[in-house]
């Protein structure tokens, strides 16, 4: 009898068992993938020998799945993150069961994974068992009927669990019958995080199967709204009740419009879905709402989701066109438009996205153009966006708009985050494909006026006409989709251009934002939110509280602004000579916005009458910016010109100056070639030597030039600048915003991990494409660095570039040391080191306030755990450098006793603010160096004419010997080694536990945890 239970269940798990066994659930698709709109239809069978008493089926796709079992519908989602989960035991039978699923790509990698359960056994699941066709097949194809044998098998694309998709079966939500509903959960008004003062109102939630997914929004000239389905047609929102909006549809042609304007006595709409990335105007000439007259006066080489998106109107009615990287530039401007100047800038070969995404496209990417309102007359405004999505005009004629990120590159040193950007005329911003990206605004292209994080930016608008306290009349508002959260970008002029201070609006969940406007007649903001097939809902934000309202003018121009604007003009008119003795001399103005309006109206000028004025100059912003020009405008034989006034900044101690000359170098020599021989052994020579710097970019850079003009001391300059690479977060998010997206969220968390992995990854790109200089001592260090960088997490695209690098690392080996460095670094990485645990979060950035009032509640509710403390004692990074009890480091101060030494607030205080004292047993020091370069660490030893320096806080074995005869001076560093933010990880009750573990001194017998 006591076997009868055992027996039972092998008799169950027979009884159940699939046709075909596998080993774990995977994303599938077809072998053509990353293909924006693609549609996929997968299938299975399996066969029961009895139906189940209980069956589950779990589905979700990258970005939309339908899913039937037997021909009936058994599950939808259009949100990766949220999987289907439907009960399908009424839809089973004992025999041939089909599961179908039918899934369609936006854009990126493509995946579709599925799973039947009953109970803890897998019936079937998605593998590469599975049949798969690109080709839409006849009606019977969810049925046992259909014949798929002629369809391909599929391919895996990852397994579960694997970035960035995580494992989106854990918190899949219940499905029902699996029908499509016509409406789902939208947040609620009261629900959302504003600012004070300010309400919310849903005014109307989408039936989704009836009106589509909102993803663009227009004030029509009498005050009601025109919405445009992502998918779909155009639809009227009449507000003549506010409160109670009337919905109609407006049948065009016009189909997935990301761009609608109302301008010149027409709406004009920009579509940029089903393979269209046309322009529109329709014009209601019937006066019914009917806009009967439909002509599409413009069609662009581009859609999707990095197509063409919005239109904007400009003060002078011209209208600005907002075009993603993947769409083309128009190439029929106005005759007399400025040259084309910009790039791709490579001085060695990049690697380009090992996914595919956007592999091939080059400069000038994303863009700005603005068009007459016949759809003619184009002309360039800004260029090198990767994909800004939409912008805004200012009062005083500034544009600004809101850019995206690659969420793939997370990791990455060549990483940028979303950004908001001031664009020039004239402007350049500085993206390129791959490893070419630029994360560092050098002289040639323009800042960010901030960064926002991760994130995907859709609609915008001024607060232009709001009935708003006045810093949100004059603000900029970007609406971020992925983190449900709308920005208010506050401004004041700054020099020749603005301050800019991101906060959150409103935000909630789910509140996937997709367009904002100010609607003049009642001065209030109205949003929507959708996208993607998701659901869609129409909002109204109102302000309600004590401060003014009354109509602010815009701000004053300051003289910079005014300047700039000056020199931006020269670009629209014929060249001239009074234009380049304006702009010349401007080229060395202490405002960085002028010195490059000054030099796009210098390039403006013909070649030939400025080429002789190149030169060093004792204004060092003057050369270096004829320099680059001339780098752009000219020849080969202005090289020693360019070179010369370079290096005007030779000795420059700020690391601006130093950075700018190395861009210049790049510039001139990818676009001409190497200089002569004695030139290029002086600067490869210099740029290895100067090799570590002290600052992550320049050292990048310094790298980059060594390696190109072939320095023989290149590689072993670069190893020792790997080897000493501090930890440091690759990416940087609140962890309150990226928390309103769990499923996007993992390979955030990833990135801001504190490792030394983006500054190796970005020197190691270099490196691989390294000829001279090689050992085979040498190169063995070099792999052992590939297979430690194998391991690191982030975006969905590391480790393959990680692949990439190795891959090309060894093609350049000799032959007869292949086989050894593939032992050191295998094509397919080693297990990674068990991981330091992780905090369960949502974190926050804590404050100091916040921190103890958490400390306080969790104390006076009893509820303090000791394993729990003393995990995220390893999880916050505490055990790195901090002794308590038997656990821990060294580097730091032991927290042993630190409990009868400090109150919890003081000792709270030393957390969040680990800068205010720092004890000089534990400084750092800076050490300036004779050539302008910067080492911050740990002094350990001094002997003779050497000095030995920790550079690692968090490990002492990581070491650089520096010479005395090299040092300029020697400070005590102000800022603790500790880094700030270690608790943002952490939610309310880890805090508390962490606390109470330090406090215990790691006691679990402490009163503390007495219940």
């Amino acid at each position: 009898m006591p076997r009868l239970p055992l027996l039972a269940a092998a008799l169950l798990a027979a009884l159940l068992a699939p046709a075909t066994a596998s080993a774990e659930t995977q994303w599938i698709w077809t072998a053509k993938n990353n293909v924006t709109n693609q549609q996929t239809w997968a299938r299975t069978v399996v066969d029961l020998k009895e139906v189940p008493a209980n069956a589950t089926l779990l589905a979700s796709a990258d970005n939309h799945v339908d899913i039937w079992v037997n021909g009936q519908p058994a599950g939808h989602t259009d949100e990766w993150s949220q999987a289907a989960k439907t009960d399908v035991t009424k839809l089973l039978k004992p025999g041939r069961n089909v599961i179908a699923a039918l899934a369609r790509n936006d854009g990126g990698i493509a995946a579709v994974i599925a799973r039947l359960e009953a109970g803890k056994s897998v019936l079937t699941e998605t593998t590469a068992a599975w049949r798969v066709t690109n080709t839409q097949p006849d009606a019977k194809w969810t049925t046992a009927e259909f014949d798929d044998s002629k369809w391909a098998a599929a391919t895996v694309v990852a397994k579960l669990g694997a970035q960035p998709w995580g494992d989106v079966f854990s918190g899949a939500k219940k499905g029902g019958s699996g029908k499509r509903g016509t409406s789902a959960t939208v947040a609620a008004a009261d629900s959302l995080i504003l600012q004070p003062g300010f309400k919310a109102e849903l005014l109307y939630t989408v039936p989704r199967d009836l009106q589509g997914s909102w993803v663009s929004l227009a004030v029509a000239p009498n005050g009601d709204l025109v919405a445009g389905d992502q998918g779909g047609v155009l639809w009227h929102v009449s507000l003549k009740d506010p409160a109670k909006p009337v919905v109609t549809k407006i049948d065009t042609k016009a189909i997935g419009c990301h761009g609608l304007l109302f301008a010149h006595g027409a709406l004009y709409a920009c579509t940029s879905e089903k393979g269209k990335g046309d322009i529109w105007r329709l014009r209601d000439t019937k006066g019914d709402g009917s806009y009967a007259e439909q002509t599409m006066i413009r069609s662009l080489k581009g859609a999707g989701e990095h197509g063409p998106h919005q239109l904007v109107l400009d003060r002078d009615g011209s209208i600005l066109v907002f075009g993603g990287n993947h769409t083309k530039l128009p190439d029929d401007e106005v005759a007399g438009a400025p040259a084309k100047h910009y790039d791709e800038d490579d001085l060695l070969k990049k690697f380009e996205d090992p996914n595919g995404h956007a592999v091939g496209i080059k400069a000038v990417g994303g863009w700005i153009a603005r068009m007459d309102k016949d759809g003619k007359n184009w002309i360039r405004v800004t260029t090198c966006f990767r994909n800004p999505y939409d912008g805004a005009v200012a009062p005083d004629g500034d544009i600004f708009s809101y850019d995206s990120d690659m969420e793939w590159d997370m990791g990455a040193p060549w990483y940028r985050p979303t950004r908001i950007n001031l664009c020039t005329p004239g402007g350049e911003l500085g993206w390129r494909s791959g490893s070419g990206n630029n994360p560092i605004a050098e002289l040639d292209m323009q800042p960010a006026l901030v960064d926002i994080g991760p994130g995907s930016p859709t609609g915008c608008t001024m607060g232009t006409g709001a009935k708003f306290p006045a810093a949100y009349q004059r603000a900029f508002f970007a609406c971020d989709w992925t983190y449900a959260t709308l920005y208010a970008i506050i401004l004041e002029p700054q020099g020749g251009a603005w301050k800019a201070r991101k906060e959150v609006f409103a935000a909630g969940r789910p509140f996937a934002v997709t367009d904002a406007v100010i609607r003049p007649q009642d001065g209030h903001m109205y949003v929507t939110i959708g996208g993607r097939g998701g659901q869609a809902a129409l909002y109204r934000i109102t302000y309600a509280g004590q401060e003014s309202t009354a109509p602010v003018a815009w701000f004053e121009a300051t003289p910079e602004q005014k300047l700039r604007r000056e020199l931006e003009a020269l670009r629209d008119v014929a060249p001239s000579a009074a234009a380049l003795d304006k702009a010349w001399p401007l080229m060395g103005h202490p405002d960085r916005w002028v010195r490059f309006a000054a030099r796009i109206a210098v390039e403006h000028q013909p070649v030939a009458a400025w080429r002789a004025r190149v030169k060093a100059d004792a204004n060092v912003d003057l050369a270096l910016n004829a320099a680059v020009a001339l780098a752009r405008c000219g020849a080969k034989e202005d090289l020693p010109a360019i070179v010369a006034a370079a290096d005007a900044a030779a000795g420059a101690k700020e690391l601006r100056l130093q950075q700018d000359r190395l861009r210049v170098f790049q510039v001139a020599f990818s676009r001409h070639g190497q200089p002569d021989a004695a030139t290029a052994g002086r600067l490869g020579k210099e740029c290895a030597a100067r090799l570590p710097s002290g600052d992550n970019g320049l050292d990048r850079q310094l790298a980059l030039v060594s390696i190109f003009l072939g320095e023989p001391t290149a590689p072993a300059c670069v190893l020792n600048v790997m080897k000493l690479a501090t930890n440091g977060p690759a990416v940087a998010a609140d962890p309150e915003i990226i928390a309103r997206n769990p499923g996007y969220a993992g390979a955030v968390r990833s990135s801001m991990a504190v490792t030394p992995a983006s500054t190796r990854i970005g020197l190691a790109v270099y490196l691989a494409r390294a000829e001279h200089g090689w050992t085979p001592e040498l190169r063995k260090r070099f792999f052992g660095f590939l297979d430690e960088l194998g391991q690191a997490e982030g975006g969905h695209s590391l480790k393959g570039f990680v692949r990439n690098i190795r891959k090309e690392a060894l093609a350049l080996a000799p032959a007869g040391e292949r086989a050894a460095l593939e032992e050191i670094a295998p094509a397919t990485p080693r297990k990674a080191a068990a991981p330091l645990p992780r905090a369960d979060g949502p974190g926050r950035l804590w404050t100091h306030a916040e921190a103890l009032k958490a400390w306080d509640a969790a104390q006076s509710a009893k509820t303090l755990d000791f394993e729990d403390g003393k995990k995220l004692f390893a999880a916050a990074l505490c055990s790195q450098c901090h002794r308590v009890g038997d656990n821990g480091g060294a580097q730091g101060p032991d927290l042993t006793s630190v409990g009868s030494k400090q109150s919890p607030a003081d000792l709270l205080h030393s957390i969040v603010t680990p800068s205010a004292v720092v004890s000089d047993q534990y400084a750092n020091s800076v050490i300036t160096r004779v050539d302008g370069g910067k080492i911050t660490g740990r002094i350990l030893n001094e002997e003779g004419d050497k000095l030995q320096l920790a550079v690692n806080p968090f490990d002492f074995s990581v070491q650089l010997s520096i010479n005395r005869s090299d040092i300029q001076a020697i400070d005590r560093d102000a800022i603790s080694p500790m880094p700030v933010g270690l608790l943002n990880s952490l939610n309310a009750e880890e805090v508390a536990n962490l606390m109470a573990y330090v406090i215990s001194g790691a006691n679990p017998k402490d009163k503390l945890y007495a219940k």
